[in-house]
C-alpha cells in the first residue's frame, strides 16, 4: 500500500483490511465457546499456564475479591506488596476510601 492516501489502490487495501477485521470479530462472536473464551482465564487457571524460570516460582498473592481495579503494584523495602485500585471507574464521584 502507498503511503498517498489520494490514490484510489490505498483506499481499497484499507476497506479490505477493514472487511478482514469485521469479519474476523463477527466469527468470534458467533463460534461456539468464543464468548467464554474472551473473558480470560480465572486466576488460579493463569497461574497454571505460568512458566516461571529455572530456581523461581509464581504465586497467587492477590485476587478478586480482595483486589479489584488493579492499576499499579510496588513492593517496599521490607518486602511487602502494595497495590493501587482505581475502584472509581467509570464513576469517578462517591467511593473516597483508602485500605492498607
Amino acid at each position: 500500500m502507498c503511503q498517498d492516501l489520494r490514490c484510489g489502490s490505498c483506499w481499497i487495501g484499507v476497506a479490505a483490511c477493514v472487511r478482514r477485521g469485521l469479519l474476523g470479530v463477527l466469527l468470534l462472536l458467533f463460534l461456539p465457546g468464543a464468548r467464554a473464551a474472551a473473558q480470560g482465564l480465572s486466576p488460579e487457571q493463569s497461574l497454571q499456564k505460568l512458566h516461571a524460570a529455572e530456581g523461581f516460582r509464581a504465586e497467587l498473592v492477590a485476587a478478586e475479591p480482595l483486589v479489584r481495579q488493579p492499576v499499579a503494584m510496588e513492593f517496599d523495602d521490607r518486602g511487602r506488596l502494595w497495590v493501587i485500585q482505581y475502584l472509581q471507574y467509570p464513576n469517578p464521584e462517591g467511593l473516597q476510601r483508602v485500605q492498607v
